[in-house]
């Protein structure tokens, strides 16, 4: 049995472009993120960072594994076997991942920062209301309505 040694090699050129795309689409959301903190006045903290940290970390495990499930496939002739013999030097499951999280990435980046924090807010109005009665959310929402409207009139 031989192996395909520059078989071996364009997976792996190829595997490195899939991982620079999903590093590049990561770095661009957060750039997004922290452009869109700027323009609310939302307070940058390490949080976006760590975050992103872990974006890293867990996506490039991803495509490290999806290769690792290519490089399977191209040992075990799967695609010779199954009649897609052009497929043979392609990694084919970790462009298949690796384009899922760069659209994921995408879709991050056109949300609004305004729907993050519309949606933030409704998850910590319901954890509010696991906690407090309803009279003390009902005090609650009275006094965030006319801090609310008091912000308004000094505005216009």
């Amino acid at each position: 049995m031989t192996i395909d040694y520059e078989g071996l090699k364009t997976m792996a050129l190829l595997v490195g472009v899939a991982a620079m795309a999903v590093v590049i689409a990561i770095m661009l959301d957060l750039a997004s993120g922290l452009r869109k903190a700027t323009l609310t006045g939302t307070a940058r903290t390490s949080y976006a960072y760590e975050r992103t940290t872990t974006k890293l970390m867990r996506n490039g495990s991803v495509v490290l594994i999806m290769a690792m499930i290519d490089v399977m496939l191209f040992f075990g002739h799967l695609w010779e076997i199954i009649g897609l013999d052009l497929l043979a030097h392609v990694p084919v499951v970790t462009f298949t991942a690796s384009a899922w999280m760069c659209f994921v990435q995408a879709v991050s980046i056109r949300e609004k920062a305004e729907d993050k924090a519309e949606r933030k807010s409704a998850e910590t109005l319901k954890q509010l209301a696991e906690v407090m009665t309803t009279e003390q959310l009902q005090a609650l929402l009275s006094k965030v309505q006319g801090k609310a409207s008091e912000n308004d009139n000094l505005v216009n």
